[in-house]
């Protein structure tokens, strides 16, 4: 499982992940099954399974621009490492004063078919299914309740 800590934000329609420079609305829908998380709650991470990052054509809406860092051919399927990209379409790593990287960007692993022609370099637009969002605990002053996954609604 993908696995980001995440920084929320509210937006007209509920709560957006922000995922390096770009933002993602977690969908009203959401909420119809799940307790969505707090802009002012814990610190949350998100969490996503490859199978749940589809490949799109186009940019839309609902999609994250991504950076192809690495193509696993593994027969049956190939997984995609991705990295997020600012609006230049550069990867968002920070460097100190003494040149050290401080900072990678955020990666993102995707599940695709055997036949798919991503190479390494490419630019893709990627939709990150919002009916299988994962949200865990990340508060670190609270270890007992630190990893647990947020509730389903009743």
């Amino acid at each position: 499982m993908n696995l980001l800590p995440v920084d929320l934000e509210s937006h007209s329609d509920g709560v957006a992940l922000v995922l390096g420079s770009q933002h993602l609305v977690v969908p009203s829908r959401y909420a119809a099954s799940h307790e969505p998380p707090k802009v002012d709650g814990p610190g949350v991470v998100f969490g996503v399974r490859p199978e749940d990052v589809e490949v799109l054509d186009a940019s839309s809406a609902e999609s994250i621009t991504t950076r192809v860092e690495r193509r696993e051919a593994l027969g049956a399927e190939i997984l995609v490492h991705l990295s997020m990209v600012d609006a230049e379409g550069d990867n968002a790593v920070v460097v100190n004063d003494s040149g050290a990287v401080v900072s990678r960007p955020t990666r993102l692993v995707a599940k695709t078919g055997p036949r798919s022609g991503v190479a390494v370099g490419d630019h893709l637009q990627v939709r990150l299914n919002p009916d299988h969002f994962h949200f865990f605990n990340s508060d670190s002053d609270s270890d007992s309740d630190s990893g647990l996954s947020l509730r389903r609604s009743s």
